[in-house]
């Protein structure tokens, strides 16, 4: 079970050419990458922004596989020391810790903000994910989680942050399932045409609407979301598999490509916000399981509930198999298992060291 932050990049990912830090594609942010500075950025707070990617709850729950915490037999809380996500990792680096979430993280000089947002709901019949149960939580997730409750929370915090600040933001699933489910219910090239352009679009509004970050004078980590085409989800239809993966795919290369266009359409530079390109690392694991670690790549960790996080514990019959929560890639049908997000943080760790900020 991962604890502390990794400290370096895997090999695999550099042998195989992943981007992991990308400029955001054009000459506005010709630094990104290198150039030189005065003095390294170092922030005086961390703020998380966010869906449930990068939610930590403040009873200590995660969207993920979770655990009692040591000697307890009940929960909440939970523990943030095992089964850790990437969030946690990366704080955890610059010398910040949840404080107020977690009761059994290692100590650290000071405290992050936790402002990610609760999709309250992301429960999926993997055997029928257009019934009605699972549309309407997804509508929830979106609600509570997509991309513009995402932007009303940041604009409604923007009295935390200044030039000392260091902001992480990654949102995408909620809006991505909501759009593969239209797809399911409609499954032809004029849907996924039309899905794909909605996706872009709202990717690039969602870019622009953090312009008022970036104003504040605070840095930026702008975290892409997974891809989830090789997610359980789009993996529930046997007999229609290969569609259904290209589909959930292009929708989130489409939210992914329009958050990047999006901020380079805004003008943002490398001084001000380093783009991370988890939607790729997340294909790099899927293809090359053994490397990291994992056996499974296509099912579940979480067997009871169905669809379990954040209510899946390591601790009890929850599991798919006494090892999954350390072996299984997904959680759930749409959320990497924690012991993938460890490779993940070091992805972030880098494009912050790496960032001319």
């Amino acid at each position: 079970m991962h604890r502390f932050f990794p400290p370096a990049l895997s090999t695999t990912v550099r042998r195989l050419g992943v981007v992991a830090v990308s400029c955001l594609a054009v000459a506005t942010l010709a630094s990104c990458g290198g150039g030189t500075q005065a003095k390294k950025f170092s922030p005086d707070s961390l703020v998380v922004f966010g869906d449930e990617f990068s939610l930590v709850k403040a009873n200590g729950a995660k969207y993920a596989i979770n655990s009692l915490v040591t000697g307890a037999t009940v929960a909440p809380p939970y523990s943030c020391a095992l089964h850790p996500i990437w969030v946690q990792y990366f704080a955890n680096s610059l010398g910040f810790s949840f404080s107020n979430e977690c009761t059994d993280w290692p100590a650290q000089p000071r405290t992050a903000v936790m402002l990610a947002n609760d999709p309250q709901d992301v429960s999926i019949n993997l055997a029928n994910p257009i019934d009605a149960a699972s549309v309407a939580s997804a509508a929830t997730a979106v609600t509570n989680a997509g991309a513009n409750a995402v932007l009303t929370t940041i604009n409604n915090n923007l009295g935390r942050l200044n030039s000392t600040t260091l902001v992480t933001v990654s949102v995408g699933r909620a809006d991505i399932v909501q759009a593969y489910q239209t797809y399911l219910a409609s499954p032809d090239s004029a849907t996924q045409a039309s899905l794909v352009s909605m996706l872009d679009t709202l990717g690039k509004n969602f870019s622009a609407g953090l312009r008022p970050v970036v104003q504040s004078g605070a840095r930026v980590m702008l975290v892409l979301s997974p891809n989830l085409g090789s997610s359980p989800l789009a993996k529930w239809d046997a007999t229609n598999l290969a569609r259904n993966e290209a589909a959930m795919a292009a929708l989130s290369k489409a939210f992914n490509q329009g958050v990047e266009l999006g901020a380079s359409i805004a003008g943002f530079t490398g001084q001000q916000v380093s783009l991370v390109r988890l939607d790729q690392i997340a294909d790099v694991i899927a293809a090359n399981p053994s490397t990291y670690g994992l056996t499974n790549v296509d099912a579940t960790a979480c067997a009871t509930p169905a669809a379990a996080a954040p209510l899946c514990m390591s601790d009890t019959s929850s599991l798919a198999a006494t090892d999954a929560d350390t072996t299984y890639m997904w959680s759930d049908a749409t959320h990497v298992n924690t012991v993938v997000q460890g490779t993940m943080a070091t992805l972030v760790y880098s494009a912050f060291t790496r960032n001319p900020f």
